[in-house]
């Protein structure tokens, strides 16, 4: 199945359908060895239940790692930047967390395509925005420092949490940002490459009459 195109992030991402032989390879074999699991409630599979510690569970996701990619274009869903395959630097984000929601550890849904380094900081918090029901221009970047802030239409306290709990303002990413503009403006990158592969940066240089979005 082709992937639909994707509006990207940390603005909104369109979610996209699972691959013909997510259920083969990871749904079914997941929901069998749940069901062996005395925390598990099959009869309600998205109920919160804390999973007792040491419990580790079958990584069948990764069999749907490289699908994951390319549906989403291997854009991290936090950072809004194009992530190489066979790189070790994506990763697959349980966006509610298999420790709190096990009847979801095995749903393509429940996926998010992610960096490893925000999927770490993540880890299981919940309290944190979806990129998939994000609404559009939660976020913005400061073009002097390249720190994200909510926008004053966003929810304030939550776009806050989220930014802080994945860490988005870490000094390498602010440099990253900055880096990625100045390249942009001097004619080292094209406005097809930056839009494509820096989409959040992208939609900052628009919005602020320093690209065009033909």
């Amino acid at each position: 199945m082709r992937s639909q195109k994707v509006t990207k992030a940390m603005i909104p991402v369109q979610k996209q359908p699972e691959p013909d032989d997510f259920g083969i390879n990871v749904s079914e074999p997941g929901k069998a060895w749940l069901k062996k699991q005395s925390f598990y409630d099959a009869l309600s599979p998205e109920k919160r239940t804390e999973v007792p510690d040491g419990t580790t569970f079958p990584p069948l996701w990764s069999k749907c790692a490289e699908q994951l990619h390319d549906r989403y274009r291997g854009i991290c869903a936090y950072l809004a930047i194009r992530l190489y395959k066979k790189t070790g630097a994506e990763s697959i984000d349980h966006f509610l967390p298999k420790k709190y929601y096990p009847g979801l550890a095995y749903s393509w849904d429940n996926y998010r395509f992610s960096c490893l380094g925000k999927n770490r900081s993540k880890s299981a918090y919940e309290h944190i925005l979806d990129p998939f029901t994000l609404p559009p221009d939660t976020f913005r970047i400061d073009l002097m420092t390249g720190e994200i802030y909510p926008s004053p239409s966003a929810p304030q306290e939550i776009a806050i949490r989220t930014r802080d709990v994945l860490k988005l303002n870490d000094g390498c990413h602010c440099a990253m940002r900055l880096e990625l503009m100045k390249e942009y403006q001097s004619g080292g990158i094209s406005a097809e490459h930056c839009k494509r592969n820096y989409p959040f940066i992208w939609i900052e240089l628009v919005r602020n009459g320093l690209a065009v979005d033909e």
